[in-house]
């Protein structure tokens, strides 16, 4: 089975948890630079630990552009 980034390239962001205020600031200034990111086939993603739950929330609120 092939992965989703096995042949592309991607930036990749931990974030330490979803309400950091510091990880939302690195976020925000990521996701103002993703056309950039796409226009160069570049994917941009965040990992971090909480839930799926939590992390789809931190998706809509953040309008996060990437994975």
């Amino acid at each position: 089975m092939a992965h989703r980034w096995q042949d592309a390239r991607c930036v990749v962001v931990f974030l330490r948890h979803l309400g950091c205020a510091l990880c939302a600031n690195l976020a925000d200034g990521l996701a103002r630079v993703q056309p950039q990111l796409a226009a160069a086939n570049v994917d941009l993603v965040a990992i971090s630990l909480g839930s799926l739950e939590e992390g789809r929330e931190w998706v809509r609120k953040r309008n996060w552009p990437g994975a």
